[in-house]
């Protein structure tokens, strides 16, 4: 006698709540993979030419809230882009960047009055003077949320934020030509070695994308990366 399974490997976000997983007797599994979910600023654009600006757009973000809660705990917040259990020759990569202290502290109420400290001294003090940008996403799942939950998160430094959602076809080739301001990004490894996020690739004197990753000259860069929440857990 076989019991009849059916493997969905990704489900909505909004029935996760409603699920039994396999730990409390359910069929309902969660499994780590290798990846990071991370937005994409195109510094091309004058609103992104300040690092102090970038800084503080990122510390803003409550990566917790947006890993447990808009996404269910399908995801654990980052402190950096390359997520744990990833591999260099000197061991894991995430126990010895930045000298073993994560880039984000998870303390958000500080992390967000720095973000308004650094925006002030910017030139911008409680958003003031700042353009209106355009963040761009593609409509499915848990995408639009996190678009509206930046909305708000920006707002609250007096940033205003709108939102361009777009169908899969039409949002992937637009974040390649550089058309957006600000993109939801992200990269699932295919393998476990760290340089596929930090690789010397990105000296090379042409630029490609890998499979939603910009990988552009060091020198001439124009796009920077601002971690959201890492190490992706795949739902089945």
């Amino acid at each position: 006698m076989y019991k009849r399974q059916v493997l969905i490997k990704d489900v909505p976000t909004d029935e996760i709540p409603s699920l039994t997983k396999a730990e409390d007797g359910g069929d309902f599994y969660v499994d780590t993979i290798l990846g990071t979910y991370y937005i994409s600023m195109n510094l091309q654009h004058d609103a992104f030419q300040e690092a102090k600006v970038r800084k503080a757009l990122a510390l803003a973000i409550d990566r917790d809230y947006i890993a447990n809660t808009i996404m269910q705990g399908t995801y654990s917040a980052a402190s950096n882009l390359v997520g744990p259990g990833i591999v260099d020759e000197n061991g894991y990569f995430y126990d010895n960047a930045n000298g073993g202290s994560p880039y984000i502290a998870d303390d958000y109420e500080a992390n967000l009055a720095e973000a308004k400290k650094l925006l002030e001294e910017a030139g911008y003090p409680n958003g003031e003077g700042y353009p209106t940008i355009e963040y761009s996403t593609n409509d499915a799942g848990y995408h639009v949320p996190l678009a509206e939950y930046l909305q708000q998160a920006w707002g609250d430094l007096g940033i205003t934020l709108t939102i361009n959602k777009m169908e899969w076809s039409s949002f992937t080739p637009a974040r390649r030509a550089g058309e957006y301001d600000v993109a939801r990004n992200g990269w699932v490894m295919d393998y476990n070695d760290c340089l596929l996020y930090t690789s010397d690739a990105a000296d090379e004197e042409d630029s490609g994308d890998l499979g939603g990753r910009r990988i552009i000259k060091k020198k001439k860069t124009k796009y920077t990366d601002s971690s959201i929440p890492s190490s992706q857990k795949e739902t089945t």
